[in-house]
C-alpha cells in the first residue's frame, strides 16, 4: 500500500514538472514569429565613416530559419567629401536559439541580395544644400550583404540586439568609381518588437 502510494505521489510530482517544464517554452518563452525591428550605429567604408539607422521586418520559418527585409541609410565623411548609402535588402539566416539561465538568446547569421545607392557629395554644405541631387550616384545597383546578429529577450515582446554587417554594390564596368564607393560595413545596435 505505502509501495503504491509511493509511487503514485512520485508519478503525480513528475507530471506536474513536466508539464510546467513545457509551459513557458509554448507560452511566456515562444520566440517572436514576426517582429519588426529599428537600430543605429557605425557605417564605414576604405577611408570614410559616419553613421546610419536601419529598420526592416524578420520572419522565423521554423525554429532555425528566418527572412527578412532590412531598410537602411547612412552618410559617411569620405577625406573631403561625403557620402551616403541608401539600401533595401531581402535576406535569409540561420538561427541558432541558446540559453543563459532562464534568458532566450539567439544567433542569426545570413546574406541578401537586393538594391543599394552610393551617392558623393563635394562637402558637408553641398549635402545639406542640396541632399538629393549628388556630384555623382548609383542607383538601386544590385547589392550582397552578410550579416550576423545576435539577440537576447527582455520581455515576451521586445528583444535588444546587436549586429554586423557587409555589404558590397555591384557597379557597372564602365564607372569610373573606386570599389570603396559601392561598400560599406555597418555597426549597428537597435530593439526588435514581436508583431506575432
Amino acid at each position: 500500500m505505502n509501495k503504491i502510494s509511493i509511487g503514485l505521489a512520485v508519478f503525480t510530482i513528475a507530471s506536474s514538472v513536466a508539464a510546467q517544464d513545457k509551459a513557458p517554452t509554448t507560452q511566456k518563452d515562444a520566440p517572436m514569429k514576426l517582429s519588426v525591428f529599428t537600430g543605429l550605429g557605425y557605417l564605414g567604408t576604405s577611408g570614410g565613416r559616419g553613421g546610419v539607422v536601419t529598420t526592416g521586418a524578420r520572419y522565423m520559418i521554423g525554429e532555425h530559419f528566418a527572412v527578412g527585409l532590412d531598410i537602411g541609410y547612412g552618410l559617411m565623411a569620405v577625406q573631403d567629401a561625403m557620402q551616403d548609402r541608401w539600401w533595401i535588402i531581402p535576406s535569409m539566416a540561420v538561427v541558432f536559439p541558446a540559453r543563459v539561465g532562464k534568458v532566450p538568446l539567439s544567433f542569426d547569421v545570413g546574406a541578401g541580395f537586393g538594391w543599394g545607392t552610393s551617392s558623393g557629395y563635394k562637402s558637408w554644405d553641398t549635402y545639406a544644400a542640396r541632399p538629393f541631387s549628388a556630384d555623382w550616384a548609383f542607383q538601386l545597383e544590385p547589392t550582397v550583404r552578410a550579416h550576423a546578429i545576435a539577440a537576447v529577450s527582455v520581455s515576451r515582446s521586445v528583444d535588444v540586439f546587436v549586429r554586423a554587417d557587409a555589404a558590397a554594390m555591384i557597379l557597372p564596368q564602365n564607372s569610373s568609381s573606386n570599389d570603396a564607393d559601392g561598400m560599406w560595413m555597418m555597426f549597428a545596435a537597435g530593439t526588435r518588437f514581436r508583431m506575432l
